[in-house]
């Protein structure tokens, strides 16, 4: 695993959500956060960044409690 994957990851999440798609962001946005926390550890900011990431989605999908899980 590599940075630079989660970051592939987080760019193609973006072009999910602006396309509508929020599953499929969800996805993508998941698969950053789990490389980020792997690589970069919990603290750093961009792992901090994914987390937000995937807690919108949930947002966007209504699932309040799920969103709050990524806070």
């Amino acid at each position: 695993m590599h940075s630079d994957t989660a970051q592939s990851y987080h760019h193609t999440g973006m072009c999910y959500i602006y396309n509508g798609n929020v599953d499929a962001a969800l996805q993508n946005y998941q698969q950053a956060l789990e490389i980020r926390t792997a690589v970069l550890g919990e603290l750093h900011p961009d792992t901090a960044h994914s987390c937000n990431n995937v807690g919108l989605c949930y947002d966007d999908k209504a699932d309040y409690d799920q969103a709050l899980e990524f806070e």
